[in-house]
């Protein structure tokens, strides 16, 4: 919305984070928008911890279920902050193409493994000498940049 008000993203971040977060810090996260991304956040690392502890306690497998629970938390909580961010700023809605939604189950699939999967195996197999955070870090950005599917139309 900022840059299409002839403000770029840079600009507009650098004022939310002057006037916002930096300004008023209780009332930036008691914000809408605040609120629904941390409850993307929330929600997704509950389901990842869900799974973790409920598969160490029946000694299974979790990686399986650790990329359907956060994939499904992701996507669902990300559908309902989406909503609501184009009911408070839209402009009027057309429907949205059922291909593009299967585009985005599909990134939130590959995002969700790159976080959450990967960096376990990644970290094995750079041995225990690795840190174990690097991969922990590295994979959530390659999941962002990864893939042109949040690009297609």
């Amino acid at each position: 919305a900022a840059a299409s008000k002839g403000t770029t993203v840079n600009q507009a971040f650098g004022k939310c984070m002057k006037n916002g977060l930096l300004k008023k810090p209780l009332a930036f996260s008691l914000a809408p928008e605040c609120r629904w991304v941390s409850l993307v956040y929330a929600s997704t690392y509950a389901a990842s911890n869900l799974v973790d502890s409920t598969c160490e306690i029946y000694e299974k497998q979790s990686t399986l279920p650790k990329l359907v629970a956060t994939t499904a938390a992701n996507s669902g909580t990300c559908l309902a902050k989406d909503a609501a961010f184009a009911r408070a700023y839209g402009t009027g809605g057309s429907s949205f193409p059922v291909a593009s939604f299967a585009l985005f189950l599909l990134r939130d699939v590959l995002t969700m493994g790159c976080a959450f999967i990967l960096p376990g195996p990644i970290s094995h197999a750079l041995g225990p000498s690795s840190p174990t955070w690097l991969p922990q870090v590295v994979c959530p950005v390659v999941a962002q940049v990864k893939t042109p599917f949040k690009f297609l139309p």
